[in-house]
């Protein structure tokens, strides 16, 4: 699925195997159930390589409660326009975010964290009300 220019909202399903994009624009994945756990580090490096592309914002809130795996390679191909993903979410909801962060100073709602490789600084801002491992 190519969602196009613009602020695209687009609804995870954890029966994705073809490539979603959210092409141009600050484009949100939306995990709308409850109880489901996106692992980025499966989907986007091993099993199905770049599955999920131009996001730029993942939102855990959903119906209930919800996790996300991720780590620093999954932030850097994330989106095609940055090397920043804000995790939204709520109570309840979980990010296990792997080594290889350092954790700065809260920003507005969000925790942050950077990552430095030789190329690419990532950012990970996740909501706190979000907890983190």
């Amino acid at each position: 699925m190519y969602a196009g220019s613009g602020n695209d909202i687009i609804i995870y399903d954890p029966s994705d195997i073809f490539r979603v994009d959210g092409g141009t624009g600050t484009d949100t994945l939306k995990l709308a159930a409850s109880g489901e756990t996106l692992n980025l580090t499966t989907f986007n490096n091993t099993a199905y390589y770049g599955l999920y592309t131009g996001i730029e914002i993942i939102d855990l809130t959903g119906n209930g409660t919800n996790s996300l795996i991720l780590n620093v390679n999954d932030v850097l191909n994330l989106s095609d326009t940055s090397d920043r993903l804000t995790v939204d979410g709520n109570t309840g909801d979980s990010v296990s975010k792997g080594s290889g962060w350092t954790q700065g100073a809260a920003d507005g709602s969000y925790d942050t964290y950077t990552s430095t490789d030789i190329t690419n600084d990532a950012e990970l801002y996740i909501d706190s009300d979000i907890t983190v491992t």
